[in-house]
């Protein structure tokens, strides 16, 4: 290595930060995570075979009336037994894997 090459290496580790130029540099770099983020979960919602077919789907989608046989809501308060829970709940998440 040639002395200027060390010389330049040095002065980027000695370089002195001022704690606002630190809070910008983090404020960027937060607001750049929230926005891939964003732009993440807004391509989930919009992927490409919907947007061809978007026309079509939303002329096919027929109401369905409400079904005689669904349950009422709220469902009435019962007293839960605790160790029937915890066996279903132990059960569960072993059959299921977590």
């Amino acid at each position: 290595m040639k002395k200027e090459e060390i010389k330049e290496t040095e002065t980027i580790t000695d370089k002195k930060i001022s704690r606002r130029d630190f809070v910008i540099g983090a404020g960027k770099t937060a607001l750049t995570v929230a926005l891939a983020g964003g732009a993440s979960s807004l391509l989930r919602l919009f992927p490409a075979e919907a947007s061809v077919n978007a026309s079509n789907s939303s002329r096919a989608y027929k109401w369905q009336s409400e079904q005689k046989d669904a349950p009422m809501y709220p469902f009435p308060y019962q007293k839960l037994d605790p160790e029937e829970a915890q066996e279903r709940a132990y059960t569960a998440y072993k059959e299921l894997g977590g």
